[in-house]
């Protein structure tokens, strides 16, 4: 019998291993509300709060000839403050001291400092963690509780009172429904809506909720929309003529010469507003599987809301002893809406 290189070679043989220099991970890592969003400055307590205030409704009674007037109108009846409190978010990380020198005796494939890596991995997870703790549904809780955390977007954004330190009814969006029943000439003034099937998200839909926030801001907006997977997918058939059957888009003419077509949409016009569709990851993201919600969509004012760091993302290496280094990585942060009620979401209920 000859010698091959699954047989007498293999392990007792001799056989060198080939192990590639190349370390791959493919995740998502695409942190779009937290790169995107204002970063004020930092506060310096565990809750944070904000004030907001109203106008009253216009009107057109006039005044008679002469007329006095009376003694003042208080005009801070309205005003009212609201907040959330810090979110405390912490990684460890650590390396023994036989695995350091091997990594820097270039014995760890790909990896020429195996601590240095380590304390990389951790920043990128904990930055990960920060866009699904922004992107989420949590309340906040703070005090003696056992976990410290910030209000998520799902939360901030709803026309019910919040369970803790509720935002005032002037300051939340003023409607909420089930679209399963919205008839595209509805007045109800929802920006928050709830979809049991996205076949049921149509264009009208869309237009209206866009419609009642133009009313609320008094203008066409532009609008950042983080939306999870099938909520882009849908807005990308708005530009179908039928999506149950021959799949028929409207005709676009675009020039051969860029020799692309395009079949998405990025930026959805109309003319109450101005939605940049960003697809995301991060939204409603489970605690047990890790993964996001692809039926839930904000529709993001984005001056309306604030990132406060009491501790900007770090790592701190820790003293080394004789059983190797270790270190960890920690942020403090609030996320604060100035005023909830200029925003919306869509949701699968």
């Amino acid at each position: 019998m000859i010698a091959d290189s699954y047989g007498s070679p293999s392990t007792i043989g001799g056989n060198r291993e080939d192990l590639r220099d190349i370390l791959t991970i493919l995740e998502p890592e695409e942190t779009p509300f937290t790169s995107a969003v204002t970063k004020g400055d930092g506060p310096n307590a565990t809750f944070i709060e904000v004030l907001a205030d109203t106008l009253r409704k216009p009107r057109t009674s006039g005044t008679r000839e002469g007329q006095d007037a009376g003694k003042g109108n208080n005009k801070a009846a309205k005003r009212t403050r609201f907040g959330s409190y810090v979110h405390r978010v912490q990684d460890e990380f650590g390396v023994t001291d036989v695995q350091q020198a091997i990594s820097r005796r270039g014995g760890v494939a790909a990896v020429d400092n195996e601590y240095g890596n380590s304390k990389a991995k951790a920043l990128r997870e904990v930055k990960r963690d920060m866009e699904a703790v922004c992107c989420g549904s949590q309340e906040m809780q703070g005090g003696s509780d056992s976990e410290m955390r910030t209000r998520g977007l799902f939360t901030w954004i709803q026309a019910a009172a919040q369970a803790t330190q509720p935002v005032p009814a002037d300051f939340r969006p003023p409607g909420e429904r089930d679209e399963s029943t919205f008839e595209a000439s509805a007045t109800t003034e929802t920006i928050v809506s709830g979809v049991d099937d996205l076949t049921k998200l149509t264009e009208p839909i869309f237009v209206h909720l866009l419609r009642n926030l133009q009313k609320i801001h008094g203008g066409k907006q532009d609008y950042m929309v983080i939306a999870g997977d099938d909520i882009c997918q849908t807005v990308d058939n708005f530009t179908r003529v039928n999506t149950s059957t021959t799949n028929a888009r409207y005709q676009v003419q675009e020039q051969a010469s860029k020799k692309e077509i395009t079949l998405s949409v990025s930026v959805f016009d109309s003319t109450f507003g101005r939605a940049n569709m960003v697809p995301t990851q991060f939204n409603g993201v489970s605690a047990s599987s890790g993964l996001g919600d692809p039926k839930i969509a904000y529709i993001l004012k984005m001056n309306l809301w604030q990132l406060l760091f009491l501790e900007n993302l770090h790592s701190v290496d820790q003293d080394e002893n004789a059983g190797g280094l270790s270190g960890y990585v920690k942020a403090m942060f609030a996320l604060i809406g100035l005023n909830p009620k200029g925003n919306g979401k869509i949701y699968n209920t």
